[in-house]
């Protein structure tokens, strides 16, 4: 689809406009994280996994519609074939642009026990063609338990990643990650992420990583005395991703999603997600699609971001379109941004045509 129809900019806004809040810098601060949740300075949290609330529906027959989505949860749930209606994804696929040579790394914890046979259904819903999901196990990885909370919220996480990735690069190499403690908010299960990144990106494995984790700030040790080192002190992974020209990505925004899982016996078939986990993987499924159109790894892309934001007012062929819908990232009582002209907090720089994005982002990386 081009950005001349008035319908792509709304059909994709909620999930793309993360493209421009979603790049995680490496900042040069180094070491590891000591404390621990008998720290009396640790605060007190509720022990719950970030990605918990963000399952809508689970096990359904088929795939619903749109109209379906909207009606019950005022949302519009996509499929592949409408991913690539929204993002022009088309015309890369039949260049041969379609992640192939590319490795993209998904961390999660525990992972999904039933994730290749997930991914296999859905690719053959959708005529995606199939791919092994690499899987790495970092530490002890607990034995599965569909009967804790916990491993099913990461579960359909690495599902929904491992799905959106594919989506979108399908001829990218993924490997998943499921690390041995389930990340919740605080530091608890952080360093184990960032680990695992680092011991990948030292052994040359992965163009870019696809991050879900989503402990909030203020609940970090120190952070209400204004003591940010404890979130200082977790950049090791991405100081190592800078040196070794790795893309490391985090979401900020999406919609919702038709996944395919059966990690739960007592729930297998097509599930609704949403919430922040979304934009990540697809937006590395971008990445990988602009790092084979370079023909290298391009790193940490917010320079070259920048640069085509910066011409996109007056150049389509940057492929960066503005949100400016008013669309708001509200969320359960938290007061949000309004997108509006321009970089906002609520979608970036906006959303993309990744027909011009992707050339015009390996462009400015060979310059880089």
């Amino acid at each position: 689809m081009h950005p001349a129809r008035r319908t792509w900019p709304r059909a994709a806004a909620v999930t793309a406009g993360a493209a421009g809040l979603a790049l995680t810098a490496a900042a040069p601060v180094a070491g590891t994280l000591t404390a621990s949740a008998h720290d009396p300075a640790f605060p007190r949290t509720v022990a719950r996994p970030a990605v918990a609330g963000h399952q809508l529906v689970r096990a359904v027959g088929s795939p619903l519609s749109v109209e379906e989505c909207r009606t019950k949860w005022k949302i519009a749930c996509y499929t592949p074939p409408q991913y690539r209606e929204a993002y022009d994804l088309d015309p890369l696929y039949e260049a041969g642009i379609t992640g192939k040579g590319r490795t993209i790394v998904i961390v999660d914890s525990f992972g999904s026990p039933t994730v290749q046979h997930d991914l296999d259904v859905y690719s053959r819903q959708f005529g995606i063609p199939g791919t092994k999901v690499q899987v790495v196990k970092w530490g002890n990885v607990p034995k599965w338990d569909p009967k804790k909370a916990d491993m099913l919220g990461w579960a359909g996480e690495t599902t929904l990643d491992v799905e959106m990735a594919h989506a979108v690069a399908p001829d990218a190499k993924i490997v998943l990650v499921g690390t041995a403690v389930g990340e919740t908010e605080g530091t608890i299960g952080l360093p184990e992420m960032m680990d695992a990144e680092k011991a990948l990106i030292d052994r040359g494995i992965g163009d870019v990583i696809t991050q879900s984790f989503g402990a909030t700030e203020n609940t970090f040790p120190g952070f209400d005395r204004g003591d940010f080192s404890a979130i200082g002190k977790l950049r090791y992974a991405f100081e190592a991703a800078a040196r070794n020209h790795v893309t490391v990505l985090a979401s900020s925004g999406d919609g919702g999603a038709w996944l395919y899982s059966s990690y739960d016996p007592a729930a297998t078939g097509w599930d609704v997600s949403g919430g922040t986990s979304e934009a990540g993987p697809l937006f590395a499924g971008i990445v990988a699609l602009a790092d084979q159109a370079a023909g290298k790894r391009l790193g940490d892309i917010h320079e070259a971001l920048y640069r085509l934001y910066g011409r996109s007012a007056y150049d389509r062929s940057t492929g960066i379109v503005d949100v400016n819908d008013g669309t708001n990232n509200g969320y359960q009582g938290v007061t949000g941004y309004t997108a509006v002209n321009g970089y906002d907090m609520a979608t970036g720089v906006g959303t993309l045509d990744a027909a011009r994005f992707v050339p015009a982002l390996a462009r400015e990386g060979r310059r880089g």
